[in-house]
């Protein structure tokens, strides 16, 4: 299976990566949990950025599922 670089999408406006939101339900959980669970704006901005790097980060090397990432990845 191929990967693009770093794949997205688009979900109530919002561009996710592939990686956190590999359908809609997935999309709509991530959202929901960076929305109603983390009330902090600059603790959202901060999660939201470190999630967004490791999807790019496992996009890079050919990572599209969370099933793929392994502890020696």
């Amino acid at each position: 299976m191929t990967h693009d670089l770093i794949p997205v999408t688009r979900h109530h406006g919002l561009t996710l990566p592939a990686l956190l939101a590999p359908d809609a339900p997935t999309a709509k959980r991530v959202l929901e949990f960076y929305t109603a669970n983390i009330r902090n704006p600059n603790t959202r901005k901060a999660y939201a950025k470190a999630a967004a790097d490791f999807a790019a980060w496992c996009a890079a090397r050919g990572l599209g599922q969370f099933r793929d990432v392994q502890p020696v990845t």
